[in-house]
Parts: structure tokens; sequence; C-alpha cells
């Protein structure tokens, strides 16, 4: 078991006892009773500081495999469920943050669209592959205070929703901060009580029945600093009680990610679009660092995905700055991680203009685009392109032959176990998806597609 990790006590600066003085007996009850109240105080404060979740759970120690932990969102208050709503038209002008390919022609959008003074997250479907469109759930009553204008932390208010993912057309998910169910193609849907404050990321595996949720505490204005959980349910769950593997991580989070690869579970956090990052695998009830190649320079491994469809893992190190542009070591494994070859050292070249995001249709075919995740404003420089594409498994990119384009670049991009690719601008309606391994990109706009 590793060496527990346990904070510091706060020491105040003013810790010299006084100098000694008379007190009247008068007021000895008084002043002892003061103290014992200010003892009580400060154990209480120390005990939530090693135990915030309450129970057997500490800051700093790994938690048992399986153990129910009460975090802060299975006993908070409950929140009014979304009512049952008919299709309606997409909402003009609808801003595209999530898409879930759920197989058989299904597709699912969430999006912000305007709604009265604010903002509200609205779930799209689509059962002819993105053809023609409605919106099936409006969720009025989600937290939307960090996610207006171009600006959308990836670490949102415990009720908040920007993001989608579904196991096919019936079941699917919705969270960004909170979670919610449906099983019902998102007519109705319930919300999960869930292991840690905020939610970060779902990724779902249906030919293995499996959904792993990543959640955390101490999460405050768009970071967090732990400890964070990773949690496998069935989709027939309807709460994440149990934790599956826990970390105390090393860098305040303002993005954590799950890669589900073959059947293995891989975590990623990272403080910045731009780093640090820290990647792991989820190894005998652990989280385990991941370590690449010494051509990583020591850097953390970012940007990690999975072969759809295959076993095999790409990602991005060693970054090099210079000037608008940043170049990257690309690596690859084929045994889960667990040894790395560098498929090329300053052949992937991207805009600066943030983090970095990798998929891979094809074990050979490798797509790489920057701009997100919803971070601040930047725009492509002219003469650079935001989304490249290597059908050499990553030794030399080039830009597609009919390129997705977006002036501030793509908050990601993301490939389905069918091959087809999606690519998600940063601050415009719509998405682009190719379904010839990145060749050629086609968008989508679910507000002016036939309805």
């Amino acid at each position: 078991m590793p060496e527990p990790i346990v904070d510091q006590p706060v020491v105040d600066a003013a810790t010299e006892p006084p100098h000694p003085a008379r007190i009247p007996w008068r007021g000895i009850s008084v002043a002892l009773g003061i103290a014992f109240g200010l003892m009580v105080a400060a154990l209480g404060v120390y005990a939530v500081t090693l135990q915030p979740l309450g129970g057997q759970v500490r800051r700093g120690y790994a938690i048992d495999p399986g153990q129910v932990v009460a975090g802060t969102n299975l006993t908070s208050p409950s929140v009014e469920a979304p009512s049952p709503q008919p299709p309606e038209p997409v909402p003009p002008g609808l801003r595209s943050w999530s898409v879930s390919n759920a197989g058989a022609g299904s597709v699912f959008a969430l999006g912000a669209a305007d709604c009265s003074d604010d903002v509200c997250p609205v779930l799209l479907r689509s059962s002819d592959d993105g053809t023609s469109w409605n919106a099936v759930q409006t969720f009025n009553n989600a937290d939307t205070s960090s996610a207006r204008g171009d600006f959308v932390p990836s670490v949102q208010p415990d009720r908040a929703i920007t993001q989608t993912r579904f196991l096919d057309p019936q079941r699917g998910y919705v969270f960004g901060g909170d979670l919610w169910l449906t099983r019902d193609r998102g007519q109705t849907f319930s919300r999960m009580p869930h292991v840690g404050q905020t939610v970060l990321d779902v990724a779902v595996d249906a030919p293995r029945n499996t959904v792993a949720v990543l959640a955390s505490d101490g999460c405050v204005q768009g970071t967090c600093t732990g400890p964070i959980y990773l949690s496998l349910i069935k989709p027939s769950d309807n709460s994440v009680s149990g934790v599956t593997a826990s970390l105390v991580p090393t860098i305040a989070v303002s993005a954590g990610s799950l890669v589900l690869s073959h059947g293995k579970v891989f975590v990623q956090v990272s403080g910045s679009p731009t780093g640090p990052f820290d990647a792991y695998a989820v190894k005998g009830g652990a989280l385990v660092p991941m370590k690449g190649p010494t051509a990583c320079r020591g850097t953390g491994i970012g940007a990690l995905t999975g072969v759809a469809g295959a076993r095999g893992l790409y990602a991005v190190c060693a970054p090099v700055a210079a000037g608008d542009r940043t170049s990257y070591t690309v690596i690859r494994s084929d045994n889960d991680g667990g040894s790395w070859a560098v498929a090329s050292v300053g052949a992937l070249v991207l805009p600066a203009i943030g983090q970095v995001s990798l998929a891979a249709p094809d074990p050979s075919v490798l797509v790489a685009a920057s701009g997100g995740p919803r971070g601040d404003v930047g725009f492509v420089p002219k003469g650079y392109a935001a989304l490249v594409r290597s059908d050499n498994a990553g030794r030399t990119f080039s830009p597609p032959t009919t390129p997705p384009t977006s002036a501030t670049g793509f908050d990601d991009v993301i490939a389905t176990d069918d091959s087809r690719l999606y690519a998600i601008p940063r601050t415009t309606s719509g998405y682009w998806t190719s379904d010839d391994d990145a060749t050629t990109w086609r968008y989508v706009d679910p507000a002016v597609e036939k309805r």
C-alpha cells in the first residue's frame, strides 16, 4: 500500500503563548469553558480536513474497491426532474457542446440555447444519422452560471449539464457536474446520486455493458483538488455509490477525462488546456501513473485516446512552443500503456490555441485537433490547420482533403467504434463529421437540417 498523503496541519502565525497574567478566580470557569470550546472546534476542523466524506474515507488514502462512499450528492437535496416533453424543432442558433453516436442511426447532441435572459442545455436527437433533428429535452433547472459565452470550463458547478453519452438509442446520460439517466431515448430523465461533489466525465462501453464515472471533491471556480473517484457501474444501476479506485491528484485539476479501450480503463487529468497532464491506468483496484518513453523528457502524457474497435493507445507529450504554434511528440502503445513506442518527434504541429485532442478511427489513422476544452478565446493563425490527420500511425501529418473549419479551433474530436468521426467546433453551432478516416468532412447544423 502506498504511503498515505496526510494534510499538513495549519499553523497559525500567532502561536507563541502569551505571558502569564493574573486571572480572577471568578473568571476561571469562563476561561476553561472558552478553551474547551476552542479545542472541540479545532478538533472538528481537523477531522473534517482528514475525512471530508465521513465514515472511513480519509483524504490521501486509497479507497477500498467497492466501498460505498457517502459523497456530497448521495445526501444532497432532491432536484426537480425535467418533465416529459414532446419533440420540438431545434432552437435556432443552438451551440453544440457534445455529440454522442448511439448506433442504429441514432445520434444525440447536447448544446446551449437562448432561454429568456439565460442559456439552457437542450438535448437533440436524430434517428437518421444527423439528416433530421428534434429537441427532446430542455433542462431549465440546470446551473448554467459557468456555461455562458465562449468560455465554458470543463469543471462545472454541481447542478450543471454540458455533456452527453449514450450506450444505445434508448439508454444514455447527461452530465457536467450533475448526472442524469434516461432509458427512453431522452423523453424522461432521472437524477443519479453519485460519489463525489462534481462529475468530471462519463464513458460508456456498450459491448461490455460497462459505464465509467469520474468524479471529484474539492471543486470550486473551475478547478478540483480531489480526492478523485473512479466508479464502474452497470447501465441498470440507478446511482453511483461504490468506488473502484481513487487518488489525490498532484495538480489542481481543471479537466478530467476517461478512456475505455479494449476493456481497460484509463484516467487523465490536466491542470490547464496546455498542461501539466497526468495519466493513470486502473490496475488491481488502484490508479497507477503511466510513464512515457524517454523521448517525452519527463513530461506528462496528454491527449490519451484509444483506437476505435481495436487494442491500442495514442498520446502526445513533450510540447515545444514556437510563437503561435506548438509541436508534439506522438507516442503509441499496443499493450495498454505497459510500454510506448515513439511515432514521431515534432511532426505534429498545431496552433497554440488550447488543449490537443486525438482520435484514432483505425490503428494506422490518427486525427489531432487543438482548441479545447472550451477555454479562453483564441484564433487559428492564417496558414495553419486546427485539425490534421495521419495515415501512417502518427509518423507524419497533413490537413484533410476536405478539412473541417473553425476560426477558434475544435473543442474535441471523437472516433466511434464504427470508425465515424466527429469534430466539435469550440465557439460555433453544429459539428463536423467524417466517415472516410478523416479524409473529407461534412458540416452538420441541427438547427438548419431537414426536420
